[in-house]
């Protein structure tokens, strides 16, 4: 039933860091499926709260802590890889004096 309540956690970690980066920022990182997304927000948190040595509160008996780290950071690690919807970075032109 541990193994249960690991996978729930991530999952529910996963679906609301989803949820917040794709309806609130409208942003999924450098993939243009948010089920990509989601799939990686979850694996991360699963291998990282089970892998992590427990800290903080438990719920359920699960420390969800470390599962919270994991999925924030591959959540925001690739997001600055891309840039926004509508603006294309470009060189500046230098002026030239006649």
């Amino acid at each position: 039933m541990f193994i249960v309540y690991n996978i729930l956690f991530a999952l529910g970690i996963g679906l609301a860091l989803t949820a917040i980066f794709a309806g609130l920022f409208r942003r999924s990182g450098p993939w243009a499926s948010n089920l990509v997304f989601f799939a990686i927000i979850f694996l991360a948190a699963w291998a990282g709260g089970v892998w992590i040595a427990p800290i903080g509160p438990t719920l359920f008996g699960v420390y969800w802590i470390p599962y919270l780290i994991f999925g924030l950071m591959a959540a925001l690690l690739p997001l600055p890889d891309r840039p926004e919807k509508g603006k294309c970075p470009t060189r500046q032109k230098k002026h030239r004096r006649s």
